[in-house]
């Protein structure tokens, strides 16, 4: 069987196994987590909080640069993380300078907004890559020039 024909099927049981929890349940939302994402943050409850935060960045009714708000209960609701866990990875996002956070009213009630800095999210994310490539390269570098000088050496 073709890779091609394998990967149809592997698509075709996918969406066929959503379609089924859809009509079971009614819900047809899903969390998507980039792997580069999860290698940024360094690990999975920050990377689904961060997809989170970028799939609303742009839905506030300020738009793309304002605040928006989500209660913890509802981050819960969406992310099936605890409550510990979104803290943890606020505190981190804000810590490497891509989430801002601000207590304002939102239905009468203080509540927490956010705003993510994309600007620096993908500085932030390209050059930590470029330099992982770079500290590869030369440690590639390195072993060649070990294996050299011990070569000659003998």
């Amino acid at each position: 069987m073709s890779r091609r024909k394998s990967e149809q099927q592997a698509r075709s049981f996918q969406e066929e196994l959503f379609d089924m929890i859809e009509q079971k349940t009614g819900n047809c939302n899903k969390l998507a987590v980039h792997q580069e994402i999860l290698r940024f943050t360094g690990d999975l409850e920050t990377g689904v909080f961060l997809s989170q935060l970028i799939y609303w960045c742009d839905k506030g009714a300020g738009g793309a640069a304002q605040f928006f708000y989500k209660t913890i209960a509802e981050w819960r609701e969406e992310t099936f993380l605890s409550e510990y866990a979104i803290r943890a990875a606020i505190k981190k996002l804000r810590n490497m300078g891509i989430l801002e956070t601000k207590v304002k009213r939102a239905k009468s009630k203080p509540t927490l907004h956010y705003r993510l800095h994309k600007e620096r999210l993908i500085d932030a994310l390209f050059l930590r890559n470029q330099r992982n490539e770079t500290l590869k390269s030369k440690k590639r570098n390195c072993e060649n020039e070990e294996t050299l000088t011990d070569t000659t050496n003998r």
